[in-house]
């Protein structure tokens, strides 16, 4: 009798010893889904442009690529945020956003068999207009009482500031001519004789831009409109004509023809930087007409004088 108790006990422990076995080896195969330890990106980061966010991070060690979530506020879950799926670098920019409005974007990994990882840290962008770069280009040309200022376009902008002072540097708390929309201005009502200085700025609706280069002019004393006095005299077959020099001035030009009325669309000498010019090989007995113009620096073209005529 006490034999066979001990039989049983032994039997009894060998069996307890079994299922003891058997229960860890169960525990061992149930300790993870595949795949689940695929690691989330890091290093998230978010560089804001117009209507768009540009999206950095580290690879992720596994990951063949990647899932970008973003949703418009300060939060997000995979269930309810947008989804741009198999990324396969490490950046990504997510565009047709709105600027001024805030948007939480995250970046989860995915394995070759579609399995995808947690989400990264999230963060936060809102993106926006850039401010634009400052005009380049800017060139002056003067005239009798006004500067023209022409320059080329800076990115983005919208609009122009020109900023003008009577000593440099020139800075934005001096006298100011906003929201010029052309790539050109003509500055009018200066004082002749006196130096303007001038910094060009590019505005949008992100700001304004550093300040361009500031170069200087000084409008000269003479206007466009200002027209040489003209005489005329004739000797020996020939006709000399002969004018008062406008000041600032180096080309004149003249124009003729043999009926009278002359414009700018009749004949025409480039008379270069003299007040004087003798004409020769004319007709006898033929009557020749005659105006001049002053020809500006800048390219601009004085009015026609009197008209003077002669005949030979």
């Amino acid at each position: 009798m006490i034999r066979y108790s001990k039989v049983a006990a032994v039997f009894a422990l060998l069996v307890t010893l079994a299922a003891c076995s058997g229960s860890g080896s169960s525990s061992d195969n149930n300790s993870g889904t595949p795949g689940s330890t695929l690691p989330a990106p890091t290093g998230l980061a978010a560089v804001v442009g117009d209507g768009e966010v540009t999206l950095t991070w580290d690879a992720a060690q596994g990951a063949n690529w990647y899932n970008v979530y973003w949703a418009a506020g300060s939060s997000l879950t995979t269930a309810s945020a947008n989804r741009t799926g198999s990324v396969t670098g490490a950046s990504y920019t997510v565009t047709g956003l709105t600027n001024g409005t805030a948007y939480a974007f995250a970046v989860a990994s995915v394995s070759q068999d579609g399995t995808e990882s947690g989400l990264s840290s999230v963060i936060i962008a809102t993106p926006a207009t850039q401010i634009p770069t400052a005009p380049a280009g800017v060139s002056l040309s003067v005239d009798n009482g006004f500067v023209t200022l022409t320059w080329t376009s800076g990115a983005k902008a919208d609009s122009y500031n020109v900023y003008w002072s009577n000593s440099s540097p020139v800075t934005t708390a001096d006298n100011r001519i906003a929201n010029v929309s052309a790539l050109s201005l003509s500055h009018a009502g200066l004082t002749t004789g006196t130096i303007y200085y001038y910094m060009i700025t590019s505005v949008n609706g992100s700001g304004e831009s550093d300040g361009s280069i500031s170069p200087s002019a000084t409008p000269k004393a003479n206007a466009s409109g200002v027209t040489p006095k003209i005489a005329i005299t004739s000797a020996n077959g020939e006709i000399i004509l002969s004018w008062d020099a406008v000041e600032g001035v180096n080309n004149y030009n003249i124009y003729w023809n043999n009926s009278g009325a002359v414009t700018t669309a009749d004949n025409r000498i480039l008379a270069g930087g003299v007040t004087t010019y003798t004409f020769t090989g004319l007709t006898p007995g033929t009557r020749y007409y005659y105006v001049v113009t002053a020809v500006f620096s800048t390219g601009g073209e004085g009015s026609a004088s009197s008209e003077v005529s002669i005949t030979p």
